[in-house]
């Protein structure tokens, strides 16, 4: 009798261990196992700001390749970029041996524009012989420079050749109305600055230094 007792008391703790073991597995919760990280090809393509900027690196480089062997055409790929178009024209000049031939060419292009060591280099040129026939031009570059100092240099330089009597075949008429007809190409913001502001006052006293011997000469011949 008690032998089966005991069998009973030992089926009835099994009994329950098994139901107390079913409730745990039934009320567990398993989080799902993390999705191992693909790491990035090193063959992936790369992305499209990347290869704006290799195309770009790469433009400039043919760019000035082009600048350094004297080929002017580059100018006008450039123009996309205020900033790279100065530095192309530079690299011409830099690499030419006749300033008169890339002045030539950007005043062939009316699209094209100048700059201050293009505008100097012409003007420094110029005056070791001044005439007539490259009078506007000097003037014409220094003004698409759009740098106020630079014009002021182009007017002062002319100015003096002609007080010097270097330029006999142009009268002080055409003179003034030719510095006057130049400043005006200058961009709006060059001739606004501070400097452009003093440039004007400049322009209009050499005009009228002008006027006055534009005067005296008709004076002289009546």
């Amino acid at each position: 009798m008690s032998a089966i007792l005991i069998v009973l008391v030992l089926l009835f703790i099994g009994i329950a261990l098994a139901l107390t073991n079913r409730k745990r597995i039934s009320t567990t919760t398993y989080l799902p196992e993390p999705r191992p990280l693909v790491p990035g090809s090193l063959f992936d393509p790369p992305s499209a700001k990347i290869i704006a900027e290799m195309d770009a690196e790469k433009l400039q480089a043919e760019l000035f390749a082009r600048a350094r062997n004297g080929d002017a055409s580059v100018l006008h790929e450039a123009q996309i970029n205020p900033a790279l178009y100065h530095e192309v024209l530079t690299a011409l000049l830099t690499h030419s041996s006749d300033v008169t031939a890339l002045a030539a060419y950007v005043l062939r292009h009316v699209e094209l524009r100048s700059n201050a060591q293009l505008a100097q280099a012409f003007i420094k040129h110029w005056d070791i012989s001044p005439n007539r026939s490259a009078l506007a031009s000097m003037l014409h570059l220094a003004a698409l420079s759009d740098n106020a100092d630079v014009y002021w240099l182009a007017v002062e330089v002319a100015k003096q050749a002609w007080d010097e009597g270097r330029l006999p075949q142009v009268s002080p008429k055409e003179l003034a109305a030719a510095i006057e007809a130049e400043y005006w190409l200058m961009e709006p913001e060059a001739r606004s600055s501070g400097t452009g502001y003093v440039l004007k006052r400049f322009v209009a006293n050499v005009r009228r230094d002008l006027s006055d011997a534009t005067k005296q000469s008709g004076s002289a011949t009546n």
